[in-house]
């Protein structure tokens, strides 16, 4: 189950944030043993975020994921991802900030577990 947190300085309309994370569930099946209905998307909109001292219009997404994954599909997830931002959110690539974080352990099912385990 990948937990996705997303924030932007965008201003979206609940549509739009419904739209958005539709659209991010399905991207995430990039990366093998993913799925879109067990993806839970978190979008902040209208964040105030400061780079160099000055609030700017840019975005930065968080994917946590279990079990390490393929470099390659996750380039891909992330390359896919731009191009989503850009259409959506009106961002350049450059405002556009992600990362990836492989966590050894999850909590779900009312039980830890580690991965390969």
């Amino acid at each position: 189950m990948p937990w996705i947190h997303l924030s932007t300085t965008r201003a979206l309309t609940e549509q739009a944030k419904a739209e958005l994370a539709d659209e991010i569930g399905h991207l995430v099946e990039i990366i093998a043993g993913k799925f879109h209905q067990k993806t839970m998307i978190r979008i902040d909109d209208a964040c105030q975020i400061y780079r160099g001292g000055e609030l700017a219009p840019c975005a930065f997404m968080e994917t946590r994921i279990m079990i390490p994954n393929d470099w390659d599909q996750q380039v891909e997830y992330v390359d896919q991802l731009y191009d989503l931002f850009e259409r959506k959110l009106d961002l350049d690539r450059n405002q556009v900030y992600f990362n990836m974080v492989e966590g050894p352990s999850w909590g779900s099912r009312g039980s830890l577990h580690r991965t390969g385990g």
